[in-house]
């Protein structure tokens, strides 16, 4: 039955065990853009401070950062990459949706664990960043401004 499979070396998880860790799985931006071209690529952009660190002093805290690839108007996921705490658990879940050909609407629709970092990555970077969708928890919106969320084409 498996006599002819063959394991495919594309979208294979990637962690650095760094303070912070670094968590990567897919295309960059710039082999995205390779790929498929400037105008098919888009990214959705997140930084913040951990709700891990909520109760340190600002000095202490580490930031976050998620960048999403995604490609075409269905914005196919085709890469993820996260800088801060939680980022070396969490690519393992992603890593998977990527794998699987998720679109971006399928992170949109998913509803996150709380409280966790990846929980930010739905909410900050990958899940609500249809901004009449975004719920901001009052202590975060400091932290994040009214959206702390950018994109770029």
């Amino acid at each position: 039955k498996f006599k002819e499979d063959k394991l495919s070396y594309d979208n294979i998880p990637t962690v650095v065990f760094s303070h912070p860790p670094i968590g990567t799985v897919g295309l960059t931006e710039p082999q995205a853009r390779e790929q498929f071209g400037d105008a098919k690529v888009k990214t959705y952009n997140a930084k913040f401070k951990s709700m891990f660190f909520d109760f340190v002093d600002d000095d202490h805290k580490e930031p976050t950062v998620y960048k999403l690839v995604v490609v075409g108007e269905e914005e196919k996921v085709v890469g993820l990459h996260m800088v801060g705490a939680g980022s070396d658990e969490g690519i393992q879940g992603f890593s998977v949706a990527v794998k699987m050909g998720a679109l971006k609407k399928h992170f949109d629709d998913t509803v996150a664990i709380h409280p966790t970092s990846t929980e930010d990555a739905y909410c900050s970077a990958v899940g609500t960043l249809h901004l009449n969708k975004l719920v901001v928890q009052p202590s975060r919106e400091r932290q994040l401004g009214p959206t702390g969320i950018t994109s770029s084409t």
